[in-house]
């Protein structure tokens, strides 16, 4: 079984990629399946709660402009991340929350996996997109936070055998998405992402480009890789 792995930024077309992979991989014979892998806590209800009444100001869907719209989910962001950087003060919560998140991750994982049973598995989020999520929470690096929880139970998670980042800037993020997430937010997770281009194990590619220009660019280095699986070739 091999796994690739497509992530970025949101708005980076990861999905739209990553579906048209699969059924191109399927298309050409392979056994490929696609695989949505996002950590949803298992408290989220309850999270949600908390983030409800701790912020009052709700995104206006209709607001008179990009601009009074970046406002309010700017101002929306910073009251959440607020709230949540005098909860992670503590190191008590910074200690269980780091447990919790990555055993919860775990059994996330686990559970997924379970039904993999093709050649090749195509993931839309995976394990880094884990990561960067929590070293935000931490207010650090993702390389710090890795370190945080290096040799806890997340080394059992099957590393990718391709990792490809499609890299956006932020603003055409925004533009594209336009779903609620903050600019603010997605600055600090363009930075995060910046800062894995530089591993030779990581493949970029510029997302500014047509869908069916970084496809063509996600099949060439697929075929490049020539990947064996089960005796035979993924394409």
């Amino acid at each position: 079984m091999k796994l690739i792995y497509i992530t970025g930024i949101d708005g980076c077309g990861k999905t739209t990629q990553s579906k048209m992979l699969t059924d191109y991989l399927i298309e050409h014979g392979t056994n490929a399946q696609y695989q949505w892998l996002r950590w949803s806590p298992s408290i989220g209800k309850l999270i949600s709660q908390i983030k409800k009444n701790n912020v009052k100001e709700k995104i206006e869907k209709l607001a008179a402009t990009d601009n009074c719209t970046q406002m309010i989910e700017n101002k929306t962001f910073v009251k959440w991340a607020d709230f949540k950087r005098r909860v992670f003060s503590s190191e008590v919560f910074r200690f269980v929350w780091s447990k919790y998140a990555t055993w919860d991750y775990y059994f996330a994982y686990k559970k997924s996996c379970s039904s993999w049973n093709s050649e090749v598995i195509v993931l839309d989020r995976y394990y880094f997109d884990f990561i960067v999520d929590q070293s935000l929470n931490y207010e650090e690096s993702p390389e710090k936070f890795e370190s945080r929880i290096e040799g806890g139970v997340l080394k059992n998670v099957k590393k990718p055998d391709v990792f490809i980042l499609i890299d956006i800037t932020p603003e055409m993020g925004w533009d594209r998405k336009r779903d609620g997430t903050s600019m603010t937010h997605l600055r600090k997770l363009h930075v995060s992402y910046n800062s894995i281009k530089s591993e030779k194990s990581v493949y970029v590619i510029d997302g500014s480009m047509s869908p069916e220009l970084v496809r063509d660019e996600i099949i060439n280095i697929i075929k490049e890789l020539n990947l064996s699986s089960g005796g035979g070739y993924v394409v």
